[in-house]
């Protein structure tokens, strides 16, 4: 009863003006509607999902690389008992058709063994995705009819890209046309190649981002640049040197000799400028084939669905809406059940960097991933998902990024004992609260510092599956789907900012203001939403950090909390911003948890809950 209490305390709190009012200069306030609209009312919820069609997802050879069921069983069967390819000795796999209920001319083979004494069915990986997909795809949830769900799978016949097959569109009714279409898709699926999951995510990201992974991406370093010099007195050419290795405009190696020969073609001009008395111009060496680092080869672009483009068929087409709404959702769904491969720094790099259209691209960051092998593409995946999730993308919105680790590889509980791939999954897809890296705890408390607990920011921040069997596939596409309702949205300031009367100061107010802040979470089982009450100074009519006149604001020209900004409740240098869970009366009223159910202070208001749990005005203490 005591948490009740005093959750209807703080609803009230954050809800009613405790405190007289001032004006403030900044007049972009959130009303009671723009808060409490929930994502059933407005946004679209899109998400691309990728799934790996590897050798390894069936029934190719007898090793443990291609027989999936041996490999996920090995404690039930041998490659003598479920073979992949039979022969003297040996018992090879089984198969049936299974027909969809809905559409009664969609069938898949299910292959599977059996042994002695057991009804039960065990099949190869990919017969597993497919039910399971089946199954969310059959499902009369009506939350998900009003979902943009896309397919694609890696890889395209060739070990080295994955294609979109079919376009991102309203799911719709039980019986819809796109429903059909996705189940057509999967039903078509066999397992074979490698598993180049870091170009299909780039292929994947480049759909939603409505850009294109085509077209070879040149190399700008260690291109040859020439500096040619002109007398200051009259500008007459003299000669020219040249520097083999140059990034851009800046010489890696060191200049050669002066050459008294003409700048030699084959070089373009890039600026003049005048240095020790001479003027002198640089020209960079064209782009050529030999420039080339990541060829088309790596695009599955080519082998898309031509509706998955615009209509010069030059990039693709987008599903997200042109304008982003606060409660839209968007997102890429990588399942993999094995060792990304076939792929190198370089090569993801480039193919990355074209999905984003951002030359500036690098696969080298800050507390990133590492890869498991020079050819797993970790490292490039965790930037990647770090520059999807950032609004400078070129849809500037967040692009969360979901993984499915499916089957023994990514199986066992996270801990520092298990391999790169695995702790690089669950980093690369862990939401920033809940999952085994999540940095937060779900009561919103920091998780202790492991190796494989990721930073505040995360990376993909959609949501990490370990999946073994059909119905552990149906619900990572659900937990997915829902995490996409709970991406970060900006703290809300929530009406004007007030500053108490002081009946003592011949000005009649204090010279300190009061801020209430919410977190809006709209999808999340959140029974009430966070909020803070936080403390700022006052200077020339504004909150500011300090009582300084060069202080810095609070909220910017649009009423939003800026960085780096600390209350005056809070922790001199938390850089607390707008944050719910930083400073303010939160920090000074710990809230009871597991840990620690006994934390608690008393709050002393000017009203209280009758026995109808209606307020009415009257001194009392919740506690």
């Amino acid at each position: 009863m005591k948490r009740t209490y005093l959750s209807h305390l703080l609803k009230a709190m954050m809800s009613s003006g405790i405190l007289f009012t001032a004006p403030s200069l900044l007049q972009v306030q959130a009303s009671d509607l723009q808060i409490y609209a929930g994502p059933g009312t407005a946004g679209q919820k899109t998400l691309i999902m990728m799934l790996d069609r590897s050798g390894s997802m069936g029934m190719v050879a007898d090793d443990l690389s291609n027989n999936a069921i041996v490999a996920d069983y090995p404690d039930i069967f041998t490659f003598n008992t479920c073979s992949a390819v039979g022969g003297a000795g040996k018992t090879k796999f089984s198969t049936e058709t299974k027909t969809d209920l809905i559409f009664p001319d969609i069938s898949y083979t299910r292959v599977y063994c059996k042994r002695n004494g057991d009804p039960k069915l065990y099949e190869d990986r990919m017969t597993r995705l497919k039910n399971g997909m089946f199954d969310l795809l059959s499902s009369t949830d009506p939350k998900l009819e009003k979902v943009y769900i896309g397919l694609g799978y890696y890889s395209a016949e060739d070990s080295v890209s994955g294609i979109i097959k079919v376009p991102a569109k309203e799911l719709g009714a039980i019986n819809s046309s796109h429903r059909k279409d996705l189940k057509k898709a999967i039903a078509a699926l066999s397992a074979g190649w490698s598993t180049p999951t870091s170009h299909a995510y780039a292929e994947a990201a480049a759909y939603l981002l409505g850009t294109t992974t085509t077209n070879p991406v040149y190399n700008f370093v260690n291109k040859p640049l020439i500096e040619a010099w002109y007398s200051a007195s009259n500008n007459s050419y003299s000669s020219y040197r040249l520097c083999d290795k140059a990034e851009g405009e800046t010489c890696l190696s060191s200049w050669g000799a002066f050459v008294y020969q003409p700048v030699p073609a084959g070089y373009t001009y890039l600026k003049a400028y005048n240095e020790g008395g001479w003027n002198k111009r640089l020209y960079q060496k064209n782009q050529g084939t030999s420039d080339i680092i990541s060829a088309a080869t790596d695009s599955g672009f080519a082998k898309s669905i031509s509706t998955s483009k615009n209509a010069g068929q030059t990039v693709y087409n987008s599903p997200l809406p042109t304008t982003a709404a606060t409660c839209d959702g968007q997102g890429v769904y990588i399942l993999s059940d094995g060792q990304p491969n076939n792929t190198n720094d370089a090569r993801s790099n480039a193919i990355m960097a074209k999905a984003l259209n951002q030359t500036s691209f690098s696969c080298d960051v800050s507390n990133g991933l590492t890869n498991s092998h020079s050819g797993s593409g970790w490292k490039c995946m965790g930037a990647f998902a770090r520059s999807l999730y950032a609004i400078t993308n070129p849809k500037q919105r967040p692009i969360q990024t979901a993984f499915v680790g499916f089957g023994k590889e990514f199986d066992g509980a996270m801990s520092a004992t298990l391999t790169t791939d695995t702790r690089n999954a669950c980093q690369l897809g862990s939401a920033k609260e809940g999952d085994n890296c999540s940095y937060y705890n779900t009561d919103k408390t920091v998780k202790p510092d492991t190796v494989f607990r990721n930073t505040e920011g995360g990376f993909g921040n959609g949501g990490f599956f370990q999946a073994k069997d059909a119905v552990d596939v149906t619900n990572s596409v659900l937990a997915a789907l829902n995490n996409l309702d709970t991406g970060t949205i900006e703290p809300l300031t929530t009406g004007a900012w007030s500053v108490p009367v002081d009946d003592l100061n011949p000005t009649g107010v204090t010279s300190q203001g009061y801020v209430r802040a919410f977190q809006p979470r709209p999808g999340s089982t959140d029974v009430l939403w966070a909020g803070n009450l936080k403390k700022y100074d006052i200077v020339n009519g504004a909150l500011a950090e300090g009582a300084s006149a060069t202080a810095s604001l609070v909220l910017d020209n649009k009423g939003k909390f800026n960085t780096g900004i600390n209350d005056l409740w809070g922790t001199a240098g938390a850089d607390e911003g707008g944050s719910v869970y930083k400073g303010g009366a939160y920090k000074n009223i710990p809230m009871p948890i597991v840990g620690a159910p006994n934390k608690i202070r008393n709050l002393y208001t000017n009203f209280k809950l009758d026995s109808d749990n209606n307020l009415t005005p009257q001194l009392s203490k919740g506690g």
